[in-house]
């Protein structure tokens, strides 16, 4: 009788430790146990009954069950904390689509061209600041876990692969962003006829070359890439991308100065 209430009590401890966790991370006997609600089970068939069923009347499985109920809780913590991650992510992009909104209006009202645009450059500034800031942060956990010694790695395996495969999906959104950013801040800046156009350039590879192109980031982003898209060699080929706004950027001055003649009144086009 005993026995079987003292297990009764450890499957509540291990269940209310369950019910912290996120259900996708849980194996199936977890998942089974985290269905039962323990306050409503009295009966002592019933009780015997469940760790007959999950073999928990031995020590070693009642142990390994209690340490699995409890990592399960910090999984979940943790996936919790990596949808919040995602969420102030979005949060940049929430700006971008905004500008989009932004630019459909003054298609609609080009009185307003010169006004929003200015407004429109600051809100792509704040947007790219963002997604640069969200870049370097990810690939420091990357970094850091990468540091782990095997034992710590070992011990932290869960936790690692819910962190690594949140950022490594972030970290590629994020830089695929930041290059449409800038591309948009560039066409603007033109239709402003701003000065401060190579400055947008300059920072962009400055960004680059402080922060992916130095070291082994590359290849470190590369490592941990996920397998079904580590042929395309995405984190080796990052300096394509400064290239590519290279040529973009020339493009734009190389138009510009052909079609002068037709660009004349030009305040009246919208982008």
């Amino acid at each position: 009788m005993e026995k079987k209430k003292s297990a009764l009590k450890l499957l509540r401890i291990a269940g209310n430790h369950i019910k912290l966790s996120n259900k996708e991370y849980l194996s199936d006997e977890l998942r089974n146990i985290s269905k039962i609600d323990f306050d409503n089970y009295t009966d002592d068939e019933e009780v015997k009954s469940i760790l007959i069923e999950n073999e928990l009347y031995k020590p070693e499985k009642m142990v390994s069950f209690l340490i699995e109920s409890l990592f399960a809780a910090l999984d979940g913590i943790s996936s919790q904390i990596e949808t919040i991650k995602v969420m102030i992510v979005s949060d940049a992009f929430a700006i971008l689509r905004s500008v989009e909104d932004e630019l459909e209006y003054v298609r609609d009202n080009p009185s307003s061209k010169v006004r929003k645009y200015m407004e429109i450059q600051r809100e792509l500034g704040i947007a790219s600041g963002k997604l640069r800031e969200h870049i370097c942060i990810m690939i420091s956990q990357i970094r850091d876990i990468d540091k782990q010694d095997r034992w710590e790695f070992f011990k932290r395996a869960k936790n690692n692969k819910i962190v690594m495969d949140t950022n490594m999906n972030l970290i590629r959104k994020c830089i695929d962003a930041l290059e449409s950013v800038v591309g948009i801040q560039i066409c603007i800046a033109k239709e402003l006829d701003e000065g401060n156009t190579d400055s947008i350039i300059s920072s962009y590879k400055r960004f680059y070359n402080k922060e992916l192109l130095v070291g082994d980031t590359c290849r470190l982003l590369q490592n941990y890439e996920f397998k079904d898209k580590s042929r395309e060699q995405y984190f080796l080929r990052l300096r394509d991308k400064v290239d590519s706004i290279d040529t973009f950027y020339e493009g734009c001055n190389e138009y510009i100065l052909e079609y002068s003649d037709v660009l004349d009144g030009y305040d009246n086009a919208i982008l």
